[in-house]
């Protein structure tokens, strides 16, 4: 009798566990983004708003604070990459830019200095090989980017 109220709790508290799990799950994660092409590059940043303080990294007293987002297709652009000419930027950390502010990536001042002619589209990742960023051409940017405004890609390693 005893061994079968142990199961019994068990068994109980385990769908209520696996529950929980599946209501944190549909309410947090991003499981409506898993069609996304962003989703088959590994580290690739995708629908985040991050606002830091760099203040240590550039050695000043004060805080600094930056702002990197990436919109749900895994792009940090300044422009609206949908109607424009689009650049765009491939390639490592130089080219993600991750502790520079969105107002200051060399995206944004060349996109500046071409007289917003163009939407000059980051799609930096940090941390992959040459490989993987022609990988990413193929599975993320082809799926991703109307083609027919591509007019330049800068491959920047």
């Amino acid at each position: 009798m005893k061994d079968y109220k142990i199961r019994s709790l068990v068994i109980y508290n385990s769908f209520v566990f696996l529950f929980f799990l599946f209501l944190v799950e549909l309410i947090l994660g991003k499981w409506h983004l898993i069609g996304t092409p962003v989703t088959k590059i590994p580290a690739a940043p995708f629908s985040r708003k991050i606002y830091r303080d760099v203040s240590k990294i550039y050695g000043l007293k004060k805080p600094y604070y930056i702002s990197n987002i990436r919109d749900k297709k895994g792009y940090r652009s300044s422009k609206n990459y949908k109607l424009n000419d689009i650049i765009l930027t491939i390639g490592g950390s130089t080219t993600a830019q991750a502790l520079v502010d969105d107002e200051y990536t060399w995206q944004n001042i060349l996109s500046n200095k071409l007289n917003n002619r163009f939407s000059v589209t980051n799609g930096g990742v940090s941390g992959q090989s040459s490989l993987g960023h022609l990988y990413s051409i193929e599975q993320w940017h082809s799926k991703s980017l109307p083609i027919e405004n591509i007019k330049f890609i800068i491959y920047y390693l």
